[in-house]
């Protein structure tokens, strides 16, 4: 009887840790949510509406948005730490030397939508998407114009 119910206990032990540890982009309540995360997201998006969770990677993504109309996706590690945030932003927020970069660089062309990744701690990117030969592909850039490798997550 003791190595039954030791077995049962290993294997809920088992099945609960490979649950969590399995990415999953379903949505999530709110309620589900460890409150460092959720403290720390509200703290700093006091004006931020509709929230939906998700986690990704071990990490939580909240999309939401923000002064009632914009839509920004924030993502948060376990303890409550932003590790960044992406929100889009019109042509003429970008800085100028970025527009003049992607015009040099790629003069086939470059998508007119941009995104501004803001990083804690590090240098905000902007997300441009360019095409080379036809191909699009994604292009991080600080603030200088500077291209940037930029892992997501």
């Amino acid at each position: 009887m003791k190595k039954i119910i030791m077995a049962l206990c290993v294997l809920s032990t088992t099945t609960l840790i490979c649950a969590a540890a399995t990415p999953t982009s379903t949505p999530i309540s709110g309620s589900n949510v460890p409150y460092k995360v959720r403290s720390a997201f509200h703290h700093e998006y006091k004006d931020a509406t509709a929230p939906t969770w998700a986690m990704k990677n071990g990490k939580w993504d909240v999309s939401f948005r923000k002064g009632g109309t914009t839509e920004m996706t924030a993502c948060y590690s376990w303890s409550g730490h932003r590790i960044d945030s992406w929100m889009p932003v019109a042509q003429s927020a970008v800085p100028t030397r970025i527009i003049d970069q992607l015009k040099d660089k790629y003069p086939e062309g470059f998508s007119h939508e941009f995104t501004k990744i803001q990083r804690p701690w590090k240098k905000d990117l902007y997300l441009a998407k360019v095409k080379e030969n036809g191909t699009s592909r994604s292009l991080y850039l600080d603030k200088s114009g500077h291209a940037h490798d930029y892992a997501i997550r």
